[in-house]
């Protein structure tokens, strides 16, 4: 099998549509063809090595109206950075929450009727986000334990170990840092 050793990795500018789209260019030997991938983070190309970019980007234009659609599907899906104050919305599992703020001796979160109530001592933004963090992470184990029952019990094997990580996307080279 033929390795798929990274070549490079680059920012590029296409015209498409009404505009330019940027994307990412991924390089690699080994690689036959040129994938596409839209997600939030934009529009990546997977290609060979050793194809010239003017191939690449006519294969691109080819697929302009799928990558356009998809690019304008996650525009949609692009959650706004949560503000830690008192009556902010959060989002978890479809639904929308409302953060309400106490005073507590002991950080903590609890779900009730819709709301996220959390305690905390110092009401700090960083505090707030800490606690919330924690939160979500709890809840993610709790419901992916029992996905992953439910769905081990109908594959008839036993449920997989899994564990809730903090991994981050990396950033574009084309972003700007927040």
């Amino acid at each position: 099998m033929a390795s798929r050793e990274l070549v490079s990795r680059d920012a590029r500018r296409l015209a498409l549509g009404a505009g330019d789209v940027e994307y990412l260019l991924v390089r690699r030997r080994g690689r036959r063809g040129v994938g596409l991938k839209v997600d939030e983070t934009g529009l990546t190309v997977s290609a060979p090595a050793t194809m010239a970019v003017s191939r690449i980007e006519a294969l691109v234009r080819e697929s302009e109206r799928w990558i356009l659609r998809k690019i304008a599907e996650w525009s949609t899906r692009q959650v706004p950075p949560v503000e830690w104050r008192d009556g902010a919305p959060l989002y978890f599992l479809g639904e929308v929450l409302t953060l309400r703020l106490a005073q507590g001796a002991r950080p903590g979160a609890q779900l009730v009727a819709g709301e996220l109530r959390v305690a905390s001592r110092d009401a700090s933004a960083e505090e707030i986000r800490r606690v919330v963090v924690r939160w979500y992470r709890r809840a993610a184990r709790e419901w992916l334990a029992e996905r992953t029952r439910l769905l081990a019990l109908r594959a008839n094997i036993e449920p997989p170990a899994f564990r809730v990580s903090s991994a981050m996307a990396p950033m574009r080279p084309f972003e700007e840092p927040p």
